[in-house]
C-alpha cells in the first residue's frame, strides 16, 4: 500500500507536468505573437496567451467545495480553542477565591472536565484538518484526473493515470466532490 506522501508526491508531479505545458504553450504563444506584431500591416489583437480550455475562468466547484470544507474545520478549531479558553478564566477567577464553598469546587472540577474533553477532542481532529489541507492542495488535479480519465475505457488509461486515480482515492477525492448532492 502506498504512502500517503507518495500519493501527494504523484499529485504533486501532476500539478508540475500541467504548469510546465501552461509555461511552453504561453512562451510559444508569446514568440509567435511578438513575431506577428512586427509583420503585421494592421493593428494587431494579441490572442489569449492559453487556449481558453486551460485558463480556469472561475473557481471550479471541486476546489470551492474543498476550500468550504476546510474553512468550516478551521472556524469549528478556533471556537473550540476560544472555549477553551473562556473555560480556563472561569477556572483561574475560582482558584482566586479565597475560600470556595463545595459547590464552586464542584463547578471547577466539571469544568476542567469539559476542558480536557474539548482539548481531546481537538486533538483528535487534527488528522481530519490534515487531510482537508491535503485534499484542498491537490483537489484540482484529481479533478482534471476524473475529468480526463472518466469516459476512457479501463484498456486505455495508462500505468500512471492509474497509480493518480488510486492516489486520488485514497484522498477520497476520485470522482470528486462539489457539494452538490
Amino acid at each position: 500500500m502506498r504512502t500517503h506522501r507518495h500519493i501527494l508526491t504523484l499529485l504533486a508531479l501532476v500539478a508540475a507536468i500541467g504548469q510546465q505545458t501552461q509555461k511552453k504553450s504561453t512562451s510559444e504563444a508569446q514568440k509567435k505573437s511578438t513575431s506577428e506584431i512586427h509583420h503585421a500591416t494592421r493593428p494587431y489583437v494579441m490572442p489569449p496567451l492559453l487556449p481558453e480550455s486551460t485558463v480556469p475562468a472561475y473557481e471550479s466547484a471541486e476546489h470551492k467545495y474543498a476550500q468550504h470544507k476546510f474553512d468550516q474545520a478551521t472556524k469549528e478549531h478556533i471556537e473550540r480553542l476560544a472555549q477553551i479558553e473562556a473555560l480556563r478564566e472561569k477556572v483561574r477567577q475560582i482558584d482566586g477565591q479565597i475560600s470556595p464553598d463545595i459547590n464552586t469546587r464542584v463547578d471547577r472540577l466539571r469544568i476542567n472536565d469539559r476542558i480536557k474533553d474539548l482539548i481531546s477532542f481537538d486533538e483528535s481532529t487534527k488528522d481530519d484538518m490534515k487531510k482537508l489541507r491535503d485534499q484542498l492542495e491537490v483537489v484540482d488535479s484529481c479533478a482534471l484526473i476524473y475529468r480526463t480519465t472518466i469516459d476512457k475505457r479501463s484498456a486505455d488509461i495508462t500505468t500512471r493515470e492509474s497509480e493518480l486515480i488510486m492516489a486520488c482515492k485514497m484522498l477520497e477525492l476520485y470522482p470528486p466532490e462539489t457539494g452538490n448532492h
